[in-house]
């Protein structure tokens, strides 16, 4: 009876595991530059694997944005937090739920075009050959790369990570433009 018990917890175990991800979560901690202190946080590891498909940054990155958005908070540094370039909402999701576990009504500003990025500029020389040829600086248009549609950022945000829409606001448009109109 007790090996049979012993195993069902085990399985249970796997399966809470690989459902939430955190096996993904624990190899890039791994990978990280401080890989004991990382293993060891549970909690964060979890908020991690719920956020690390929705995000281009690396383990480090990410981990470097919570405990930045976490000294902000412990600080008590006023004010909201952004991100501009959210893709599918991977770090921004990270930071409101910081914000929002924080439960002093902080916001989340996310500014994206929700497009993917515009056709690279003069300025952008370096990228030009690689995502395609140079365009004006006063008539953007997206190239796809990177594109992430609103809905489904606000599918992930509001439904999978269950985040209040009053506590996260979306500005839809090119930055020189949301970034203006927000401020």
């Amino acid at each position: 009876m007790r090996a049979s018990l012993r195993k069902t917890v085990i399985a249970r175990a796997l399966g809470f595991v690989r459902r939430h991800g955190i096996l993904r979560v624990h190899a890039k901690a791994l990978r990280s530059t401080k890989p004991l202190n990382n293993l060891a946080s549970f909690p964060r590891n979890l908020l991690f694997s719920k956020v690390m498909t929705r995000t281009l940054v690396s383990y480090d990155r990410l981990l470097n944005t919570y405990e930045l958005a976490e000294r902000a908070i412990s600080e008590g540094v006023e004010g909201s937090f952004a991100e501009c370039g959210v893709w599918q909402g991977g770090v921004s999701g990270l930071m409101a739920k910081l914000a929002a576990r924080e439960g002093r009504g902080r916001k989340m500003h996310l500014f994206d075009s929700f497009e993917g990025c515009p056709q690279p500029t003069e300025e952008d020389e370096q990228y030009a050959e690689e995502f395609g040829q140079r365009g004006e600086a006063e008539s953007l248009s997206a190239i796809g790369l990177y594109a992430a549609g609103r809905e489904g950022v606000e599918d992930f945000l509001f439904n999978e990570l269950r985040l209040s829409r009053g506590d996260v606001v979306l500005h839809e448009g090119w930055f020189q433009d949301s970034l203006a109109k927000a401020s």
